[in-house]
C-alpha cells in the first residue's frame, strides 16, 4: 500500500465505484448477467496470472469439475 496520497487514491476508488454503480443501473438484467459472466472469467484469468499460473480463458470456462478432479495439475490450475 502506498504511504502517500492515500486520500487521492480513496477519492479515485470512490469515483470509480460511483460510476460503476451508475452504469449498472442503466443495464438491462440480461445484459447485467452477460457482463458479470464475462468479468468473472476475466477476473479468474488475471487472478491466475498474478498467482503465477499459466491458464487461459478456455481452460477456466471449459474445465468441468469432475473432469479435473482426478488430474492434479488440472485441479490445481
Amino acid at each position: 500500500m502506498p504511504a502517500k496520497d492515500t486520500a487521492v487514491l480513496g477519492n479515485m476508488a470512490f469515483g470509480l465505484a460511483r460510476e460503476a454503480s451508475e452504469l449498472y443501473s442503466l443495464l438491462r438484467p440480461v445484459v447485467r448477467l452477460a457482463v458479470a459472466d464475462m468479468l468473472r472469467s476475466m477476473n479468474g484469468y488475471h487472478s491466475n496470472l498474478i498467482d503465477g499460473q499459466d491458464t487461459h480463458h478456455r481452460d477456466n470456462e471449459g474445465a468441468p469439475v469432475a473432469e479435473c478432479s482426478s488430474h492434479p495439475y488440472c485441479r490445481d490450475l
